[in-house]
């Protein structure tokens, strides 16, 4: 194995690292089912709801008490938080939602939860 074998599979890894990272949980997240949800929605005072959909998807459908706050605004609009009260995300599937947990977790955020399967399950 030469250094050039050496630097491709480095590569390699790096770059499945980063892939895989995606996919991972992040650190402190917690999971929730649409039937968790429904209980959390009864005390609106002890969480806040964010829903980090793009406007058009919030506009067409979206939980009520759920604020709109779309991904590409969370580092903006992210003051407007507590971070000393959960903080339940929903999208429409999921995944976006755990994009927006490592965000805010880079904030300063620590008690951060998403819905399983986002709006779309909640529906069901």
């Amino acid at each position: 194995m030469n250094i050039v074998d050496i630097i491709r599979i480095s590569l390699v890894v790096i770059v499945l690292f980063f892939i895989l990272k995606r996919f991972l949980p992040v650190d402190g997240m917690k999971v929730i089912t649409s039937e968790e949800l429904n209980e959390r929605l009864k005390h609106p005072t002890k969480y806040q709801f964010i829903d980090v959909s793009i406007a058009r998807e919030y506009k067409n459908f979206h939980i009520k008490g759920f604020k709109s706050m779309p991904l590409r605004r969370i580092k903006r609009d992210a003051h407007q938080l507590s971070k000393e009260k959960e903080t339940v995300i929903i999208c429409q599937s999921g995944h976006i939602s755990k994009e927006a947990c490592r965000r805010l977790k880079k904030l300063g955020f620590t008690d951060l939860t998403i819905v399983k399967g986002g709006v779309s399950m909640w529906r069901k």
